[in-house]
């Protein structure tokens, strides 16, 4: 992108080739996500349709989402990449993410095209395959552990909000995770099912539990409580019967 011009140049020569498309990448994962919607617009220009025109973007910077949004927005035909994110450097803007974000923007063509309630697990099986002694990284976005695993309820995303894309669109469904500061009781109850077993787990003592860890957190105890063991311990406290 630094010598523009010659860049045109070279583009429109390659116009001129029995080809079917060019790939743009983005090969640091440096660059902004206007900087690259710009250059993909200069690019459609020298490259009309037919031919086609894809971009690849490594995860550098952290927002390597957004530069294939604005491609797409600016003339791109589509990306390529991998499912996963795992790639060169970091990672890549992963298929996945890029479906599930095209979905939750409402895109019309993408349910019609792809099996989208097939993606999570599908993906999730790809990048176990791909390093099998490796787990999924927690926080990956959409596609990792902790993407669908509640903190606070509120974050819940719902079908009938927009820009919302709920789990099971993709194939998953919600978890929960207990955070002291943040775990309510609908998280902390549905945590303790995962661990426990069906409840019904009685009111005062999850408000307990929160308090508990509060008073922890103030005499300067450190503790998982999301781990089975820890959890079940501070159910314990809390004065449940587990």
């Amino acid at each position: 992108m630094e010598n523009t011009e010659q860049v045109c140049e070279v583009l429109c020569f390659l116009a001129q080739l029995p080809i079917e498309g060019v790939s743009l990448e983005d090969d640091r994962g440096t660059y902004m996500p206007f900087q690259v919607g710009a250059f993909v617009q200069a690019a459609r220009a020298c490259l009309p349709a037919p031919l086609k025109l894809l971009v690849h973007v490594h995860t550098g910077a952290g927002f390597e989402n957004a530069p294939i949004i604005e491609a797409l927005l600016h003339g791109a035909d589509g990306c390529w990449g991998g499912l996963p994110k795992r790639a060169a450097i970091i990672g890549h803007a992963s298929l996945g993410e890029l479906l599930a974000n095209l979905v939750r923007a409402g895109n019309p063509h993408v349910r019609q095209a792809y099996a989208i309630d097939r993606l999570l697990p599908l993906a999730s099986w790809l990048q176990t395959k791909d390093d099998p002694g490796s787990p999924i990284p927690e926080d990956l976005p959409v596609l990792g552990t902790n993407a669908y695993r509640l903190t606070l309820d509120f974050f819940r995303q719902l079908p009938t909000r927009a820009m919302d894309l709920p789990p099971e669109t993709l194939g998953g469904r919600y978890g929960y995770r207990v955070a002291p500061l943040a775990a309510d009781t609908t998280v902390r109850a549905g945590r303790l099912n995962e661990v426990l077993g069906p409840g019904p787990f009685q009111p005062k003592v999850l408000e307990r539990m929160i308090g508990i860890m509060r008073e922890d957190l103030r005499h300067g105890e450190r503790c998982v409580y999301d781990e089975p063991a820890e959890l079940a311990e501070l159910y314990r406290r809390a004065g449940g019967q587990a």
